[in-house]
Formats: C-alpha cells, sequence, structure tokens
C-alpha cells in the first residue's frame, strides 16, 4: 500500500498475526447487508505506530483494613 510502519522494537513486527483480523472489506459489507451501517468514506492509512503493550495502568495498593 505504501504506508509507513514506525516501531521501535523489530520483534514487535514479527509478533502480529495477520490472520487473526477479518478483511474490513467483508466487516463493512455485512455491516452494510443487515441496515446496520452505511459508508460514508475510504481511509487508507499512511502510518502505522507499533508499540508494546505495556498492560493495564497499575492499580493502587490499599491498606490492610480498607475497601
Amino acid at each position: 500500500m505504501g504506508s509507513l510502519v514506525v516501531c521501535g522494537d523489530r520483534q514487535l513486527l514479527f509478533e502480529e498475526a495477520p490472520t487473526a483480523y477479518k478483511r474490513i472489506e467483508q466487516v463493512i459489507a455485512d455491516l452494510v447487508d443487515h441496515g446496520l451501517a452505511t459508508p460514508v468514506a475510504t481511509t487508507i492509512p499512511l502510518v502505522t505506530y507499533k508499540t508494546p503493550d505495556l498492560g493495564a495502568s497499575p492499580r493502587r495498593r490499599r491498606k490492610r483494613g480498607q475497601p
């Protein structure tokens, strides 16, 4: 497509599992067929920024006896 991928860790590029994703064209077609969406524009990704998933933000620890 000619888009640019920005990624500080090359290993992240190999962790991607393209087969885990549905084709967007089929998803849009299904939504249109069921009257749930009306396409108004088409977009093309120009830049993809990949960063490691650092998980959820850390929870504050509670003192013993506090809810």
